[in-house]
């Protein structure tokens, strides 16, 4: 559902840059791509888990947050930051520009989620593979790239 959801985007964008030659950001096309990201994170944590106890699923969830709030604070100062003090009223703009971070930030937690669980047995490689396939896929920048930071110059 995910990356049915992106590859909407996908065909939104093209429609835009290919027939209607206009520069899509923002656009219906960041529906599609902003809809990946809660998609994504809910397929993550609906993977299976090992009975705990509550004392262990109180630590998981302490570790992942620790680490989730250190990158929060790296993407803020890198990214989110600069964008937000840059930004010169351009409402949709901006939102969208510090969404697809947050959105980064989402999936990063839901991966991270999936990794610390460690499920037993065949399942920890296949669960291991798709959190990382998860994380990498959308997010990675290829060539011809829609990054959401508009460029200048």
């Amino acid at each position: 559902m995910a990356f049915s959801a992106w590859f909407a985007g996908d065909v939104v964008w093209c429609i835009y840059e290919l027939i209607l030659h206009q520069q899509p950001f923002p656009s219906l096309a960041d529906v599609g791509y902003l809809a990946f990201y809660p998609c994504a994170v809910w397929a993550l944590l609906t993977f299976p888990a090992p009975r705990r106890r509550r004392n262990e699923w109180v630590k998981l969830g302490l570790d992942a947050l620790t680490v989730l709030l250190c990158a929060a604070m790296g993407i803020w100062y890198l990214v989110v930051g600069p964008i937000v003090h840059d930004s010169s009223g351009q409402g949709l703009a901006t939102v969208l520009n510090v969404a697809y971070p947050v959105g980064d930030l989402v999936l990063f937690f839901g991966v991270l989620v999936v990794l610390m669980r460690r499920p037993g047995g065949g399942r920890r490689c296949a669960c291991s593979w798709a959190a990382s396939n998860a994380w990498s896929s959308p997010t990675s920048p290829t060539p011809g790239s829609r990054s959401p930071v508009p460029t200048t110059g």
